[in-house]
Formats: structure tokens, sequence, C-alpha cells
């Protein structure tokens, strides 16, 4: 994900979860395993195989 859009999502993100603390925590681990897989997968897509 691009840092132009990761900044306004993860502070949107932030906002919520000011305001509706049961509902930022899980938008908050969700955030954090999307970000997580797709760092793999663009890992694992651009490795040259062996």
């Amino acid at each position: 994900m691009p840092l132009y859009v990761l900044v306004p999502l993860a502070a949107a993100i932030a906002v919520i979860g000011y305001y509706l603390p049961l509902l930022g925590i899980p938008l908050a681990a969700f955030l954090a395993v999307d970000i997580a897989v797709s760092e793999i997968a663009r890992r694992r897509a651009t490795t040259p195989a062996a």
C-alpha cells in the first residue's frame, strides 16, 4: 500500500478508535494483519526464483 494512502487511513482509524474504542481495536488489528500480508506477498512476488 502506498504511503500516501496508508497515512490517512491510519489517521482515520485512529480517530475512529478514539471515538469508538470497541471498534477501533479490531480495525487496528485488521490494518496490521493486512499490511503484514501485503508485505509478505510483495516480497514473494519480487524475490527471484532460485
